[in-house]
């Protein structure tokens, strides 16, 4: 008997498409973002003194990590880093980093975030 593997089909985005569901995709971000913050600060106070505490806030934060790329991944976004979201586009990726307000950068499939360059503007 043959067992079948689906792989989901990964979303090709218009940037107008990208762009309306930017604003849920701020949302969880910027509550995972807040969430995450809080957490980091705690744990750079007591990490030399509370090993144990440490590693329930380490558990945590990837637990909050992992949530978001979930919730990013179902949208279609392709979660990148921490709090980078790519869309994309059929000839490379929209690249969104919080707390951006709009999706001004593109990059190529194989260049990264480092390869970032700004969207060509449409000429009237």
């Amino acid at each position: 008997m043959h067992s079948f593997v689906h792989i989901e089909d990964r979303k090709i985005f218009s940037l107008a498409e990208a762009q309306r569901i930017l604003p849920i995709i701020q949302k969880i971000t910027e509550k995972a973002q807040k969430e995450t913050q809080v957490l980091v600060q705690q744990l750079e106070l007591i990490q030399q003194v509370d090993a144990q505490r440490s590693k329930v806030l380490e558990i945590r934060i990837d637990e909050i990590m992992n949530q978001w790329r979930g919730q990013i991944s179902r949208l279609g976004g392709i979660p990148q880093g921490v709090w980078v979201v790519d869309f994309d586009h059929g000839n490379g990726l929209y690249c969104w980093k919080y707390p951006e307000m709009n999706i001004y950068c593109e990059h190529g499939y194989q260049d990264g975030f480092t390869g970032r360059r700004y969207l060509k503007t449409p000429t009237a």
